[in-house]
């Protein structure tokens, strides 16, 4: 049994429209004279775009869970539609941007939660942040605005996160100046009070691969927070080698297995197994043998996945290829 919700009534024949749209898609069935749904980005959970009357809509299908995880969802914890929703609608509330929110549905199996959906409309002219956080736009303006809006957050006490280069689009009027919005709203946090310190920096680990990125940002950060400019970046460029060094063996992963084919999914476990052993052998006896042959493993099975060049600086490996 499928149902929808929205805090607005009026709104309910577009959400009831779109999610009918994208339940065709999933299913394969022809669209006839309905609206027809585009799909966007595939891959744990799926965004589609659905036109109707009030422009593009985006409806974000969360994949179905685990039995466990249905049973949470149903009786312990609201769904991922109904949180996103409701961050949503907070979002709003605080003057932060994100995409208009239509409403959510779910569905349900032998009384369990099974697929949720969620509703919100289109920025049309709308990018993400994706070049910026890579370097490459023309000047800093967008740096500066987006942490300014960063900063904005964090005093309404908000903490987005999932806070990465797909989840904040961007938008630019005739004067230049940027409008922000949040999306992918369904793990948020809203505290009482500023988020200031450690944390602050903390939600920037995920912003960007490069250094001087992540020091623009803590510098243009510090300077609109009144905060110590060195201590913002020590506090970001930390969390962010932290955070890209904690990846390193699934980045490596998903590009020597999924991407260039290199190698199986069990050799490169067995590779990263050799290499750890390796790596704590070398450290309790100190053997330049054993570092050598760290080195060779850590190039072989782990440097595709040391995208900030993390751990290659922390173990003194030689310079690694993809280092930012």
């Amino acid at each position: 049994m499928l149902r929808h919700y929205t805090d607005h009534p009026n709104d309910l024949p577009l959400l009831q429209q779109a999610i009918a749209a994208t339940q065709r898609e999933e299913s394969g069935a022809p669209a006839g004279d309905t609206p027809r749904s585009k799909i966007l980005y595939a891959a744990r959970n799926k965004l589609y775009t659905v036109s109707s009357s009030r422009g593009n809509l985006v409806v974000k299908s969360f994949r179905i869970p685990i039995i466990l995880q249905r049973i949470v969802y149903t009786f312990l914890r609201p769904s991922k539609a109904l949180r996103s929703y409701r961050n949503a609608i907070r979002l709003q509330s605080c003057g932060i941007g994100t995409p208009t929110p239509l409403g959510y549905a779910i569905e349900r199996k032998d009384g369990l939660l099974r697929r949720s959906y969620y509703v919100c409309e289109s920025i049309a002219t709308g990018r993400d942040i994706r070049l910026a956080m890579q370097g490459l736009e023309e000047d800093d303006t967008l740096l500066r605005a987006l942490a300014a809006f960063i900063a904005r957050m964090h005093q309404a006490g908000i903490l987005h996160i999932d806070l990465s280069p797909g989840n904040v689009l961007y938008e630019q009027n005739d004067e230049g100046e940027y409008r922000f919005y949040l999306i992918d709203l369904n793990r948020m946090r809203f505290y009482d009070c500023p988020i200031t310190g450690q944390r602050a920096y903390d939600n920037f680990a995920r912003l960007s691969l490069y250094s001087a990125v992540s020091q623009q940002l803590a510098e243009y950060y510090a300077e609109v927070q009144g905060a110590d400019i060195s201590e913002a970046v020590r506090g970001i460029q930390t969390a962010s080698d932290r955070f890209f060094r904690s990846k390193v063996r699934k980045y490596a992963c998903k590009t020597l297995v999924k991407e260039e084919k290199s190698m199986s999914r069990s050799a490169h476990r067995r590779g990263y197994l050799r290499y750890r052993r390796t790596r704590l052998l070398r450290k309790i006896t100190h053997s330049a043998a054993l570092y050598r042959r760290e080195e060779e493993l850590y190039h072989t099975y782990l440097e595709a996945g040391d995208l900030r060049g993390t751990l290659r600086r922390s173990e003194g490996y030689t310079q690694a290829h993809n280092e930012k």
